[in-house]
């Protein structure tokens, strides 16, 4: 009956509150009340029972409470924030984290306040917080492999208040997946206050521009390293998209040992990404300089994004003259 249950349940919670560890005398004697209901137990004898064994977790990230301060704080984040705080590598076990966060009822304890979800959320509040609490301590830790993974299953739940920790991600200059750099900023931009999106398309375009960049000098590797993907047929037209699709060799028959020259120059030197990627268009226009008195003229025209216009001052090329029969592979001595 729920008199019984109500005397039991009053019976844990003292014996509970009074024992000084887990592995006080008064802790067993509050299991053995709650072991009176036949399983599954109710939900609060369940909570009672999570309780105790969070105990346990706690005591395993080396966090020393008293079992009374564990049930009298009132934010149970305070908890996974001293157990990240315990230890330099605590973050990693992250699995083990979660799971004290489920044992200290933060999921429950939103779920009464009736906190609304965000459209299209697939994770509850209390994981996708400590998620974020890990993500951040691991960002803080420099742990650039861990820290896009959480990232990445924050995102794909769909949880709205990651928005920040993975623009903060995304601003870490030790971090060089660009591409990732930019799925990170399209979640920020997506789940943002309206204020903050004209910041954040900025450093959107700055982490693009970077990339373009790292894409152009690519021009000089081998041909399995070449991208070959839409952004570079965006950026310079679906000529020089064809030139790189046959290897570097013909680029360097084309402009002679200055362009190798030039390009270690400009990876040397400290150079902005707008000026490399400015100095990179006009190494193709020189190309297509070149080629002027054969039989067809290397086409390099404005195909690429119009933001991508102030770099160069490349004329339209005739799609229908053009040709690549002359593109020749560069021998290789």
């Amino acid at each position: 009956s729920e008199t019984s249950l109500q005397l039991v349940l009053s019976a844990a919670k003292e014996y509970f509150n009074s024992a000084s560890s887990l592995m006080d005398k008064d802790m067993d004697l509050a299991r053995a009340c709650l072991g009176l209901f036949p399983a599954p137990p109710p939900p609060a004898v369940q909570c009672e029972l999570n309780l105790i064994a969070s105990l346990s977790l706690l005591d395993d990230f080396s966090v020393s409470l008293l079992p009374v301060q564990v049930r009298l704080c009132e934010n149970k984040l305070d908890m996974i924030r001293r157990v990240l705080d315990a230890s330099a590598t605590s973050y990693k076990r992250y699995d083990k984290i979660l799971q004290l966060a489920h044992l200290l009822g933060l999921d429950e304890a939103e779920s009464e306040e009736g906190e609304a979800s965000g459209w299209g959320q697939q994770m509850s509040n209390g994981r996708g917080h400590t998620l974020i609490l890990v993500t951040l301590v691991s960002i803080e830790r420099g742990d650039f492999k861990l820290a896009p993974q959480l990232c990445s299953q924050l995102m794909e739940a769909h949880f709205p208040p990651a928005w920040e920790v993975c623009r903060q991600l995304s601003c870490q200059g030790k971090y060089k997946d660009y591409n990732g750099k930019m799925l990170l900023l399209d979640f920020a931009l997506t789940h943002c206050p309206p204020e903050e999106i004209p910041q954040i398309l900025k450093e959107r375009s700055l982490v693009e521009v970077q990339a373009l960049s790292l894409r152009c000098q690519g021009l000089l590797l081998p041909s399995s390293a070449v991208p070959r993907g839409a952004a570079v047929q965006q950026l310079m037209g679906r000529g020089v998209q064809q030139i790189v699709s046959k290897g570097a060799g013909a680029m360097q028959h084309l402009m002679g040992q200055r362009f190798t020259g030039t390009t270690e120059q400009a990876r040397s030197a400290d150079r902005s990404p707008s000026k490399v990627l400015e100095e990179c268009l006009s190494w193709l226009q020189e190309a297509a300089s070149n080629l002027k008195g054969r039989e067809e003229s290397l086409p390099v025209g404005p195909a690429y994004h119009p933001f991508y216009a102030q770099f160069s001052k490349m004329e339209s090329t005739d799609s229908s003259q053009i040709s690549y029969s002359v593109l020749k592979p560069a021998p290789v001595h």
